[in-house]
């Protein structure tokens, strides 16, 4: 399968690998690492398989969030790239963060009789 995306890192997104590196021992840095490289590979296949957040500033851009065991990946589509945003612990408040203001997108559904 061909790639047609290709994949950038911002710097905070370095940045919140450095910070959880010093937070993990070594051992389990790399396994979380791995899991998580695993991920943002597999987007390069399919970029639009995860779910859609809205940020604020921007609500007419593709977010996109991905839970990658106790982190979240936070990326967005432009065109044929892609750029990791941010990589947060769940326990963080990702979604209000005054680094990176959230929304999920909600859907409303309506019952008809």
């Amino acid at each position: 399968m061909a790639s047609n995306y290709k994949i950038n890192m911002s710097d905070e997104a370095n940045d919140d690998i450095k910070n959880i590196s010093n937070y993990l021992e070594e051992k389990l840095f790399n396994k979380v690492m791995k899991q998580i490289n695993t991920y943002i590979d597999n987007l390069r296949y399919m970029p639009k398989i995860h779910r859609r957040i809205i940020y604020q500033r921007e609500p007419d851009r593709e977010y996109r969030r991905i839970v990658c065991g106790k982190y979240i990946i936070i990326y967005k589509i432009i065109k044929n790239d892609i750029i990791i945003l941010r990589i947060f612990n769940q326990k963080e408040n990702y979604l209000n963060s005054k680094k990176f203001i959230l929304k999920e997108k909600s859907q409303k559904y309506s019952i008809t009789k």
